[in-house]
């Protein structure tokens, strides 16, 4: 399902944040380091969707050092829709977690005689530059399993 998962922050030589999910997959958690893996803190509360189950989660650093997450949040009939919380202080303390998605992705039962691919869901992931956080993951929106692509400015956390 993606957790754990490691980010190394190239804006800070030695710091690296470890991302785990709590038991139940209902929340993430994340450990950082600022030393090369001698001493860590936490864990930091990264984010939950409440009433959800969290899959295909991923975490990295922009350049400058801001941590930020993404996961999919699976609600008990299956649907899950895609949110993103951004720490500012390289892992420490987290923005409130914001919902990327503009509508929920169906189950995958109720998509499946249209494709193939949902066994292959490894598109969640996210990426974070100077101004932006890119997040892309499957979508079955259309009738179909469907790469998604959201860009949130690091103002809008």
């Amino acid at each position: 399902m993606g957790a754990p998962a490691l980010a190394a922050d190239a804006s800070h030589p030695g710091r690296f944040a470890v991302m785990s999910l709590t038991e139940g997959s209902r929340a993430m958690e994340v450990y950082v380091t600022s030393d090369y893996g001698k001493t860590w803190t936490g864990p930091s509360h990264a984010g939950e969707t409440p009433d959800a189950t969290i899959n295909r989660p991923d975490i990295a650093y922009s350049p400058n050092g801001e941590l930020a997450v993404m996961w999919l949040a699976s609600k008990s009939d299956q649907s899950y829709t895609a949110w993103s919380a951004l720490s500012r202080d390289g892992g420490h303390q987290f923005s409130k977690a914001l919902e990327i998605s503009t509508a929920p992705s169906p189950s995958r039962a109720s998509i499946k005689d249209r494709g193939n691919n949902w066994d292959g869901n490894d598109l969640s992931s996210i990426a974070v530059d100077h101004d932006f956080v890119h997040v892309v993951w499957g979508d079955g929106r259309a009738g179909f399993l469907g790469s998604w692509y959201a860009r949130i400015p690091l103002t809008s956390y």
